[in-house]
């Protein structure tokens, strides 16, 4: 404090100027056990609260208000004090001080820092439904997979919750933290598989999942039961075939027939991957790369045109040689 300031107390709204640096001794007849004023400088107080101190208003602390103390706290580099404010207003089922608690023992902010004492908080902050506490549970079982997270994740699975089956699976799959099972793992693994290859995006499953172990094995096997007339289902096969991913060897003919399903489908994305086929040395076919890069172009064409009007561009020219 700077000699001459104004301060305010937050609990009783009286407001002194310090006096050589400090405001004078004296008890807080708001402050309950704590007895003390509590001083903040003026300046920092909005309009709404300084109306509310000057009220004395004479409530019991909301546990906003004790959210409130913990910050200025933290603002002043004071982290034991404000964690004595967030544990209060935790008591009193705060969302906002049970994350702060658990972020406190990640980062050792205040506390000594303690994974699992962190996690008890954000189980907590989940298990009452907070979706960014439930994304840290999901997390914390990735990089530390500890009973509490496991219990945890099992609790989100049996809810279908697929990142959740998918983290299980690995568990399984591991056999960290649990006793390894295999065929278990496959189950859960295909419950995700089912989910994720439906839709116009084959790399989604690789992208969710990161590839390895069992799952390569699975998204092929749940691909032969779909709806051959899907033609994203045509497209996922042909680029799995073409690549000889997900659990199939590399079959160049075998991708070419599913690729043509799907450009005959009317699949822009199988008619250039036909041309690129065609163009290469194995399938030299010039006219046939032609053809199909032409195709996909016309297909591709017709799209933009439909939104020309919105980008306010000129009329865009079409050569088809």
């Amino acid at each position: 404090m700077k000699k001459g300031d104004k301060y305010i107390c937050y609990f009783c709204g009286e407001r002194r100027r310090s006096s050589k640096g400090r405001p004078p001794e004296g008890n807080c007849p708001k402050s309950s056990e704590f007895k003390h004023h509590l001083w903040i400088d003026d300046k920092r107080v909005s309009q709404r609260l300084r109306k509310a101190f000057r009220e004395r208003i004479a409530e019991p602390l909301s546990a906003g208000q004790m959210c409130s103390i913990g910050k200025y706290y933290a603002n002043a580099q004071q982290m034991e004090k404000s964690m004595e404010w967030y544990r209060k207003a935790a008591e009193a089922e705060d969302m906002e001080a049970i994350l702060t608690i658990g972020s406190a023992y990640v980062e050792g902010s205040g506390v000594t820092k303690d994974i699992g004492e962190a996690i008890k908080w954000y189980q907590n902050a989940a298990n009452n439904g907070n979706r960014y506490a439930k994304k840290v549970m999901l997390e914390f079982h990735e990089k530390y997979s500890t009973g509490a997270t496991l219990e945890y994740v099992k609790q989100e699975a049996d809810k279908g919750e697929l990142k959740a089956v998918l983290l299980l699976a690995r568990s399984y799959e591991s056999g960290k933290g649990i006793a390894q099972d295999k065929t278990k793992a496959l189950g859960l693994y295909r419950q995700v598989a089912e989910k994720v290859t439906i839709g116009p995006s084959f790399m989604i499953g690789g992208a969710m999942i990161g590839g390895g172990g069992l799952w390569d094995g699975i998204i092929m096997d749940v691909l032969v039961q779909t709806n051959e007339n899907n033609v994203y289902d045509m497209v996922r096969r042909g680029y799995a075939f073409e690549h000889g991913t997900h659990g199939v060897e590399q079959d160049k003919n075998e991708a070419l027939k599913w690729y043509q399903k799907a450009a005959d489908a009317g699949d822009s994305y199988a008619m250039f991957a036909l041309g690129n086929e065609y163009a290469r040395e194995e399938n030299k076919d010039e006219e046939k790369a032609l053809m199909w890069y032409r195709k996909a172009a016309e297909v591709g064409l017709e799209l933009v045109m439909k939104e020309r009007k919105k980008w306010a561009s000129p009329d865009i020219e079409y050569l088809d040689n």
